[in-house]
């Protein structure tokens, strides 16, 4: 940001286009493990009621046959627990879509939020190792750094819940695979949902990959049709926005010149994207916007992981 205001360069962001698609994402691995979705899937296509003796008949309102694999297990998101690794901007649409469903909401994160901005998410803060032996759901989102490398390993499942479910939708090597595969298959934990892995496309050998309570999805939390083409139109936009005589449009600039000053003459002012929509409903709260001149993210090492 020094950089480009010290040659009067205009820079831009886009907006958290994706924060959607990955929470949306996180609670569809959360319903299918609870829901059982892939085991009713595979019964329904596999016709296992011919196995079970079975015999189809014609339904009405009174008249039917439910579970009629007896599929064991099926529950309800209704008044579970999720804790989630890290509240940043992704995460607290996470939190946002877990309390339309009455899910209690706690966190952990290095530096817990102020009391003010827990109330106004709803969330509550843990530490880590609380966090895990109380919480339904664990759901990983965190950047994968050598800090975070391996985060869950054998010891952070064995305090986990025996009925708990792991989701990570943020990278394979948070977690130690095999150490979740052993986990899973002793009954360590109950389920696991799972977008992202160590290696990718997931190899045949790997020991996740049969596992029955594993719901496996092919990295797609990170966008759709709908938010990848909006993402071509947006950056054109952006490309528009700093165009001589064209950017009139400041919602996404960071830096721009002040009035009077022309591109690459004299030092921009930093004007805060208002895209930041977590972040930007925390300074809000605290009251305060953050100083000029403060580089891109500054304002996250407060509140993130």
């Amino acid at each position: 940001m020094a950089a480009a205001r010290e040659i009067g360069a205009q820079v831009a962001t886009m907006p958290l286009m994706l924060n959607a698609s990955v929470a949306e994402h996180a609670l569809t691995l959360m319903l299918c493990c609870i829901r059982k979705a892939i085991p009713g899937h595979k019964s329904v296509t596999e016709a296992a009621y011919l196995d079970l003796g079975a015999e189809p008949i014609v339904t009405s309102q009174w008249d039917m046959k439910t579970n009629w694999t007896g599929i064991e297990g099926i529950s309800e998101l209704f008044g579970t627990s999720v804790g989630i690794v890290d509240l940043g901007d992704i995460e607290m649409d996470i939190a946002t879509l877990c309390r339309a469903f009455n899910i209690k909401i706690f966190y952990y994160q290095r530096t817990p939020h102020l009391k003010e901005e827990e109330k106004a998410f709803d969330t509550t803060y843990l530490p880590l190792e609380k966090l895990l032996a109380e919480v339904d759901f664990v759901v990983l989102i965190i950047p994968h750094t050598p800090k975070t490398e391996g985060i869950i390993g054998t010891k952070e499942l064995a305090g986990m819940k025996p009925t708990a479910t792991l989701i990570n939708v943020g990278r394979g090597g948070l977690i130690d695979e095999d150490a979740l595969a052993e986990a899973l298959r002793g009954g360590v934990i109950a389920m696991a949902g799972l977008d992202v892995y160590r290696r990718e496309p997931l190899p045949e050998s790997n020991p996740l990959r049969p596992l029955p309570n594993v719901v496996p999805s092919p990295h797609t939390r990170g966008g759709s049709n709908r938010s990848w083409g909006g993402g071509c139109a947006g950056r054109s936009g952006k490309y528009s926005e700093v165009l001589p005589g064209r950017n009139t449009n400041r919602r996404n600039l960071l830096m721009r010149p002040p009035p009077g000053v022309a591109m690459g003459q004299g030092s921009h002012r930093n004007t805060w994207s208002r895209d930041l929509r977590g972040t930007q409903r925390i300074r809000k709260l605290r009251g305060s916007e953050p100083p000029p001149g403060s580089p891109v993210g500054e304002e996250l090492k407060s509140v993130t992981y």
